[in-house]
């Protein structure tokens, strides 16, 4: 599957979530969790799995 036909997800697009810890499991899920790293280098990562949120995260 080429990354055009998977769900692309953005985590935290604006800077405002405060959440300490995420783990990406790798896998094929067709969803695409997508990160803008490497603070003024501007570089986004992608990896394809299952997004498991621990601990710290106050979600409504």
């Amino acid at each position: 599957m080429d990354s055009s036909s998977k769900r692309h997800v953005p985590l935290d697009p604006d800077g405002t979530w405060r959440a300490t810890w995420l783990v990406v499991v790798e896998a094929p899920t067709g969803v695409l969790y997508e990160q803008q790293c490497a603070g003024n280098g501007c570089d986004d990562r992608a990896i394809e799995g299952y997004l498991v949120p621990l601990g710290g995260l106050k979600v409504d």
